[in-house]
Parts: C-alpha cells; sequence; structure tokens
C-alpha cells in the first residue's frame, strides 16, 4: 500500500479519540474520489488540497455558528443563562480564542508526527478539518 493511502486510511480511524468520531463531509469524499496520479507526491498533494477545501467549509460552518452564539450569545440550552449578553458574549470570545489556539497547536504538533513532509502537510489538514467540525458540532448542540 503506498505510504499516502495508508496514511489517509490511519488519519481516517485514528486521529484521536474526540475528533475520529467525526465523519468529514460528502464533499470531502467526493474530492479524494476524483484523485488519480502518477506518483505518491502527486497523490499527497492533491489530497492535501481536498482536506484544505474540507477546511474551510468547516471553517465557514464554524464561524456561521460563532456568528450566531456572538448575536444571543445567552441561548446556550441547559446551561445557567448569563443575565448580561455582552459578559456571555465576552466568555464566549474568550473561550474561542482558546480553542482556536489549542486547535492550531495540536493540529501542528499531529502533523509534525509526519517528518516527510508532504505527509505531514496532509495530517495536518485533516487534522484542522476535523476539529474545526467537531467544534461546530459542538456549539450547535449546546446552542441549538
Amino acid at each position: 500500500m503506498k505510504p499516502a493511502i495508508f496514511l489517509i486510511a490511519w488519519l481516517t480511524v485514528g486521529l484521536s479519540s474526540a475528533s475520529a468520531q467525526v465523519t468529514l463531509s460528502p464533499a470531502h469524499k467526493s474530492c479524494l474520489d476524483r484523485i488519480s496520479g502518477a506518483g505518491n507526491i502527486v497523490l499527497t498533494n492533491k489530497m492535501t488540497a481536498c482536506a484544505k477545501a474540507e477546511f474551510n467549509r468547516q471553517t465557514a460552518r464554524l464561524n456561521q455558528v460563532m456568528a450566531r452564539l456572538m448575536k444571543d450569545p445567552t441561548r446556550v440550552a441547559g446551561l445557567h443563562r448569563y443575565p448580561d449578553a455582552a459578559v456571555s458574549r465576552k466568555g464566549l470570545a474568550a473561550a474561542q480564542k482558546s480553542w482556536t489556539s489549542f486547535r492550531d497547536g495540536q493540529c501542528a504538533w499531529y502533523g509534525r508526527q509526519y517528518a516527510r513532509g508532504f505527509d505531514s502537510d496532509l495530517a495536518h489538514m485533516i487534522c484542522m478539518a476535523r476539529l474545526t467540525k467537531a467544534r461546530a458540532n459542538w456549539l450547535t448542540h449546546i446552542a441549538p
């Protein structure tokens, strides 16, 4: 099995317990299904482009969820509701900033586990897409 194909298979099932349950979009699968190339570098570059496109889709979705929450941050279901939306908005912004730092650091570390360069970029982008989708899913769940 080619190393890049093995990597994508492993990443699909083994990223982390939290994000491994996150299935990427049908558009990502479709992008991967269209890939063909002569060698590992070509394949890996194309898979990385698919992962980057998926990351961009998930980032847009996360931004939509955050915009909705920032408009009314007191709507979190099942939790104590802040009487002051400004306090809640400030807390949400701080939490999102911390989460973004965590995601960036986690995925940078994860990508570095693949020291061969191209595989590193692919692992990094898939991690970014999965964690971003997981965050959007969670925010959507707690603030329907």
